[in-house]
């Protein structure tokens, strides 16, 4: 019952994020992520891993994202703090996806082959959605830069469970 919790407050806290932003009240996706954030440390049987996955996928988040307008393949709706990098509801986005990989996510762990495809494709998908409800406007053609959004993807998900499993270590 908490991966169905877990993956359902997930997708809430995504649409929300990505209409809000769409719509100028880029804000409406950290109202969504605080009781999400709360309910899932306060229910995860392993908060150390939920926190490092946190630090980690936050700080991936930012440097990603912050790529693509610097690349000029793409820019965000409500860029706020800076035009030239993530905003930070998309920074929100990776804080809400590290919630997941030791709960909803966790049957990748370890599988990492299976962690890049699932990557791959999701991550494109929702970049894909993003342009498609407004949140994400597309400067290079969709044919070019969403399979590469899905490389980096298929890259960053499994790098980030092997971080994770290294520090889990230290």
């Amino acid at each position: 019952m908490k991966n169905l919790i877990n993956i359902v407050a997930f997708q809430g806290v995504w649409f929300t994020s990505v209409l809000g932003a769409a719509h100028g009240r880029p804000w409406l996706g950290a109202l969504a992520f605080v009781p999400f954030l709360a309910w899932q440390l306060r229910s995860s049987s392993d908060p150390g891993y939920d926190l490092r996955a946190l630090i980690t996928l936050g700080i991936a988040g930012l440097i990603i994202d912050s790529l693509y307008p610097l690349l000029g393949s793409l820019s965000y709706s409500s860029p706020w703090p800076s035009q030239a990098f993530a905003p930070a509801w998309l920074a929100l986005m990776w804080l809400n996806l590290a919630l997941t990989l030791n709960h909803s996510l966790a049957w990748l762990r370890r599988r990492y082959l299976l962690a890049a495809l699932f990557g791959g494709i999701g991550g494109a998908l929702s970049y894909w959605a993003g342009a498609r409800l407004g949140a994400v406007r597309l400067h290079w053609p969709a044919s070019t830069v969403i399979p590469l959004i899905g490389v980096v993807w298929a890259l960053t998900l499994p790098a980030t469970y092997r971080v994770l499993e290294r520090s889990a270590k230290a």
